[in-house]
């Protein structure tokens, strides 16, 4: 298998970057800003060695990877500071991360396809079975 093909059997890629605190460049849609970002990322730099960035960019081509920025779940975009409720303990997640993280669990569920072993679902009850044949 040559270079240029490795990307042929390597799934989808997800980058999650949670307490993201950038402004992303102003974009038509976040989707847009979140993909400019993450491909300025893996742009090689001169003054490093690349050997990740182009691992990544070998395996993983622009249209098989996705980033998502992720809020802080206690820490409010609009005010900028920590909810009382989180900081004394009590689980009470910002809008944002919540949205967020919605967002991020619609993308896998409707863009990933589900993992099969001689066509069975690979959950809980296609391990079990796969387990039990071996």
């Amino acid at each position: 298998m040559g270079d240029d093909e490795y990307y042929q059997v390597f799934p989808r890629i997800l980058f999650a970057i949670r307490d993201f605190g950038l402004d992303l460049p102003t974009a038509k849609s976040r989707e847009e800003a979140e993909k400019h970002y993450l491909e300025g990322a893996l742009m090689p730099r001169k003054e490093q060695t690349d050997t990740i960035r182009e691992s990544l960019n070998k395996c993983f081509p622009p249209h098989k990877r996705t980033l998502f920025t992720i809020s802080h779940p206690g820490i409010s975009k609009a005010s900028g500071i920590a909810s009382d409720d989180f900081a004394s303990g009590q689980s009470r997640l910002s809008e944002e991360f919540r949205d967020d993280m919605l967002r991020t669990v619609e993308h896998i569920m409707s863009s990933c396809p589900h993992k099969e072993i001689r066509k069975e679902p690979l959950d809980g009850r296609g391990t079990d079975s796969m387990g039990y044949h071996y």
